[in-house]
């Protein structure tokens, strides 16, 4: 008797949901409709090119008028559909409202004009982040035997095995194409496609192993290089550029790094950490810990480079990977001696022709390698002792020895593109700050002198006995908080010791 009647409820039930589904998607559909209809018509009343109207515009929406050019804003009628439907949803996003009709023309234009000219201000902004190509200098140069010719039975690992493993490590979004890693893991792994995804994996393997034994036209792989530009947000108007590239590029550069990464390890050696070895940043905190805790040492120097990542000379460090580690070397020029296409989501495309794509695979590794000319100049012009994590330097020693380490990387830095930005000093006494290393580094009245604490790669140096006293501390005031509810006399007596 009941099973009909289940049977007539599901049915009305699932229809129910697809009736709204369908009307909800209609009335999306009609509002989009709407929206772009009602832009269309007033998109003439948006400010022109003409500088009285462009006053009259700013007067009557209270922007203050500015004495110099504005850099970011450009007429927003000069933006293409696209570009006008993405404004229109960041709108949408923003005011909560699903409906744009609702609000008043001026309104609309006023929020529009300040949405423009927020994207032309990233624009700018991630277009200083991506400086022009510099020319390889000569001092920066490496001269050594160049080994091109690679066996390619080292390459054999690359199978499609390999990838379908490394389709599976693979999260995120996609590129510029759209497809994202959940796409390709299906397409890859999944054995609904039978033959297909076996065939595709063995394709991927194919051209990975050529990208890694021939130089080929960049041209030809164009589309496979370039990434979608994503900034976020650092604070204090500064951004961090992200590339997210494309998810096939990502498998691959996966599998490279696989079964070369004991070699990219072996080429960097202990004092760059970021090259894939074990805890690297933990090793860095203990090791400018304990050289801390030395007599010998007077002060730890904190060193950050700006914009490193994108700011490093691509010409020298291709000419240098060839003479450190000329198992990527071959992968590593295929991929980065084309400029790569940089596409920001609902504004302008941008070129990246220097450093690395942050947040391709091979990046770290690429960097690391790069940088070791550098650092093994700094260890033989100063007896510093000193650590490095990616852009992120530390050097340990007297304060005479810390001043000529500076020095040396001032010189020495911007030949490979690494500029140092801040510096900072961990206080040792008040001594040391006030009469000794102040007068040596120019421009001291800058420094960031922390009395009670100092990063160092993301964490605290000489503070970690301190985090775990605290962590201890805070264990046992919880441990005694639940001893308190059954025994209040023996917590109280042990929280007085």
């Amino acid at each position: 008797v009941y099973q009909p009647v289940g049977t007539v409820l599901a049915t009305s039930l699932a229809l129910t949901r697809s009736y709204r589904k369908r009307v909800r998607k209609t009335s999306e559909i009609d509002s989009k409709a709407r929206a772009i209809s009602m832009l269309n018509q007033n998109i003439a009343c948006l400010p022109l090119e003409k500088s009285q109207d462009k006053e009259k515009f700013r007067s009557a929406r209270k922007i203050p008028p500015s004495g110099k050019p504005d850099l970011y804003c450009s007429p927003p009628h000069a933006l293409t559909k696209t570009g006008l439907i993405h404004i229109i949803k960041r709108l949408r996003n923003e005011t909560g409202n699903s409906r744009l009709i609702a609000f008043k023309a001026k309104s609309l234009h006023s929020r529009i004009y300040l949405l423009i000219k927020r994207e032309q201000k990233h624009v700018y902004l991630q277009k200083s982040k991506h400086p022009e190509p510099q020319p390889a200098k000569l001092g920066s140069v490496l001269f050594g035997p160049l080994n091109d010719e690679i066996p390619e039975s080292i390459y054999s690992q690359i199978n499609g095995e390999m990838v379908r493993q490394a389709a599976l490590r693979t999260k995120g979004s996609g590129g510029p194409s759209g497809v994202d890693a959940n796409g390709f893991r299906r397409m890859l792994a999944c054995k609904s496609f039978k033959q297909s995804s076996t065939r595709l994996c063995e394709a991927i393997a194919r051209m990975t192993k050529t990208l890694c034994t021939q130089y080929i036209d960049p041209t030809t792989i164009e589309a496979l290089i370039a990434s979608r530009l994503i900034p976020l947000d650092k604070g204090e108007g500064a951004v961090r550029p992200i590339g997210v590239g494309e998810v096939i590029r990502r498998i691959s550069a996966k599998c490279v790094m696989s079964f070369a990464k004991k070699d990219v390890v072996e080429a960097s050696g202990s004092l760059q950490l970021c090259a894939g070895q074990k805890s690297g940043s933990e090793a860095a905190i203990h090791a400018m810990n304990t050289l801390f805790e030395a007599d010998d040492i007077d002060a730890v120097l904190l060193i950050d480079a700006s914009n490193a990542f994108n700011a490093l000379n691509r010409a020298v460090a291709l000419h240098n990977i060839r003479v450190l580690c000329p198992i990527i070397a071959a992968y590593a020029i295929n991929t980065y001696r084309q400029p790569a296409r940089l596409f920001i989501v609902g504004s302008k495309e941008i070129v990246s022709a220097e450093g690395t794509t942050q947040g391709d695979p091979l990046a770290m590794a690429f960097y690391a390698i790069s940088t070791l000319p550098l650092t093994t100049s700094l260890q033989a012009a100063s007896t510093v002792k000193q650590c490095w994590f990616a852009d992120d330097a530390s050097g340990a020693g007297r304060v005479t020895q810390i001043k000529d380490w500076w020095d040396a990387l001032n010189t020495l830095g911007p030949n490979l593109g690494d500029c140092a930005s801040t510096m900072a000093f961990y206080k040792v006494t008040a001594l040391v700050h006030s009469c000794s290393i102040c007068p040596l580094i120019p421009s001291y009245d800058t420094l960031n002198l922390n009395h009670s604490c100092s990063l160092v790669f993301g964490n605290l140096i000489k503070l970690v006995f301190r985090v775990i006293q605290f962590i201890g501390s805070s264990l046992q005031t919880t441990r005694l908080s639940l001893v308190a509810k059954k025994k209040k006399i023996k917590s109280y007596s042990q929280s007085l010791l």
